[in-house]
């Protein structure tokens, strides 16, 4: 467990380095977050929440469902995690 925890961590602090090195994000962006319902998905609209909640830019989120095909999801309760997260 502490090993996922350190790479997430790890992977916030790039992810923020990122945003400002490159200047990814700013004051009334809209960001398209792609959920297939995998992890790297969810821990990457889980990123964007944590970063949302942490930096002074003010930003939208939206989450655009990406039907795979060869994972077998439930889409009625990945809609309801999204926005139990307040993404639209």
């Amino acid at each position: 467990m502490e090993k996922q925890t350190n790479k997430i961590r790890n992977s916030y602090k790039q992810m923020g380095k990122a945003i400002a090195d490159y200047g990814m994000l700013a004051d009334g962006d809209k960001v398209l977050i792609g959920v297939s319902g995998g992890v790297d998905s969810l821990v990457l609209l889980k990123l964007f929440q944590m970063r949302q909640a942490r930096i002074p830019i003010k930003f939208d989120m939206i989450a655009c469902f990406i039907d795979t095909n060869f994972i077998k999801i439930k889409k009625r309760e990945l809609a309801g995690y999204v926005k139990s997260c307040n993404v639209e």
